[in-house]
C-alpha cells in the first residue's frame, strides 16, 4: 500500500512521459498518411470521440499538474516559479518551432513558401507559444501544418500560469476550493460534449478552443488534487484493480470518459509513477528526452510520408520513434538541460 506522495527515492514519472510521448507518435502515424483515424488504436477501442494521443495528452497534463503543484508546494515564489516554468518549456519549444518552420517547411513542396512567408505574425505566434504560422508545407498531404503537435503546449503552459494565480491568491492552501474548480471544469467539459453549455467565445480564452481548455485544464487540476490530497490518496492492490476495470468501460462514451480520465486514469497513471523505480531505467530518469520526443516528432513523420505517400503507418511509427527519440536526446542534451541550469540563480 502506497500514498500518493512522491518522496526522494527514484520514481518512474520520466519513463512515463516518454511513454506518453511515444503513443503520440503511434496515434498520429495513420492519421498522417491519409487523414484517417478510424483505424488508430484508441479509437477503435473507445470510438472516435478520442485516441491513443488524446488519451496520452491528458496523461501529460494529469502529471505536470501533479508535479508542478509539488514544485510550487515546495517553493511558492512567484519569480522562480514563473522563471523555472518559462526555461523549461519556451527553449526546447523555440528551437523545435525554428526547425520545423524554417528547415523542415520549405521542403514540403509549396513553391510560394518563402514568398508567403510573413515574418511578424511567425514571430508573434512563437512569443505566443501558438503552432508556428507559416505558410502550407506539406500541400499534397492531408495535414499541411509544419509542427501539428505544438498545439498543446500553449494550454500548458496556461495552465502553469493558472496554478500560479492559485498559489497567488491563497487557494492552494485551501485543497476543497482546488477540488471544487476541478469538477466544474469536468462539469463543463462534459456540458460541452454533450451540447448542454452553450460555446465560449474564443477572445473570452485568449483564442483557445473551449472544448479543449476546459478538458486538459480538467486534467491538470485533476493532478494538482492528488498531489494536495496525498495523504488520503492510497493506492491500493483493489483500488487498481477496480480502476482499470472500470476506466475502458468508462471511455465508451465521452461524458463518462471526460469523468474517468481524470480521476480513475489519474489514479493508474500516478501510482505507476511512484511505484519504486523499475530496473535498467536509471539512463530514462538522468537523460529526460520525451518533451523534444513529442516536440520532432510531427515534422519527422510529414518528411516521411511525403517522400513515400503509400508508407504503411506501422512502418511509420517504426521509423519515426528511433529518429525523433534521437532528436529529443539531442534537444536535451543542448538545449533544454542547458537552459535549466539558468535556474540556479534564484
Amino acid at each position: 500500500m502506497a500514498t500518493a506522495k512522491a518522496g526522494e527515492r527514484a520514481n518512474n514519472f520520466n519513463l512515463l512521459r516518454l511513454l506518453l510521448a511515444a503513443s503520440v507518435v503511434l496515434a498520429h502515424s495513420p492519421e498522417l498518411v491519409d487523414g484517417d483515424r478510424r483505424r488508430e488504436v484508441g479509437a477503435i477501442l473507445f470510438g472516435e470521440w478520442t485516441t491513443l494521443g488524446i488519451l496520452a495528452v491528458n496523461g501529460f497534463f494529469l502529471l505536470s499538474g501533479y508535479l508542478i503543484a509539488q514544485s510550487w508546494r515546495r517553493s511558492p515564489r512567484l519569480g522562480p516559479y514563473l522563471r523555472k516554468r518559462a526555461l523549461r518549456i519556451y527553449p526546447g519549444y523555440l528551437v523545435a518551432a525554428l526547425v520545423s518552420s524554417l528547415a523542415v517547411g520549405p521542403t514540403g513542396g509549396n513553391p510560394n513558401y518563402w514568398r508567403t512567408f510573413r515574418v511578424v505574425p511567425f514571430v508573434f505566434s512563437l512569443l505566443t507559444l501558438r503552432m508556428p504560422r507559416t505558410p502550407d508545407a506539406f500541400v499534397t498531404l492531408p495535414y499541411n501544418l509544419v509542427n501539428g503537435a505544438l498545439w498543446t503546449i500553449r494550454y500548458e503552459f496556461t495552465c502553469y500560469l493558472g496554478l500560479a494565480a492559485l498559489g497567488v491568491l491563497g487557494l492552494l492552501r485551501r485543497r476543497w476550493a482546488v477540488l471544487g474548480i476541478t469538477l466544474g471544469l469536468t462539469a463543463w467539459a462534459v456540458g460541452k460534449v454533450e451540447g448542454l453549455v452553450p460555446p465560449v467565445p474564443s477572445r473570452y480564452l485568449l483564442g483557445a478552443s473551449d472544448a479543449e481548455i476546459f478538458r486538459l485544464s480538467a486534467c491538470f487540476l485533476a493532478g494538482t488534487c492528488f498531489e494536495l490530497y496525498a495523504d488520503l490518496v492510497e493506492f491500493t492492490r483493489r483500488g487498481l484493480f477496480l480502476a482499470a476495470i472500470f476506466l475502458p468501460i468508462a471511455l465508451q462514451h465521452p461524458a463518462t470518459g471526460l469523468v474517468a480520465l481524470p480521476s480513475l486514469g489519474g489514479y493508474l497513471l500516478l501510482a505507476a509513477g511512484l511505484a519504486p523505480a523499475l530496473g535498467g531505467t536509471s539512463a530514462i530518469r538522468r537523460e529526460d528526452v520525451s518533451y523534444g520526443l513529442y516536440l520532432y516528432a510531427w515534422p519527422i513523420q510529414q518528411m516521411l510520408i511525403h517522400r513515400w505517400p503509400r508508407i504503411d503507418p506501422t512502418l511509420l511509427s517504426a521509423l519515426t520513434l528511433p529518429t525523433a527519440l534521437l532528436a529529443g536526446w539531442l534537444s536535451w542534451r543542448y538545449v533544454e538541460r542547458p537552459s535549466l541550469r539558468w535556474r540556479r540563480g534564484e
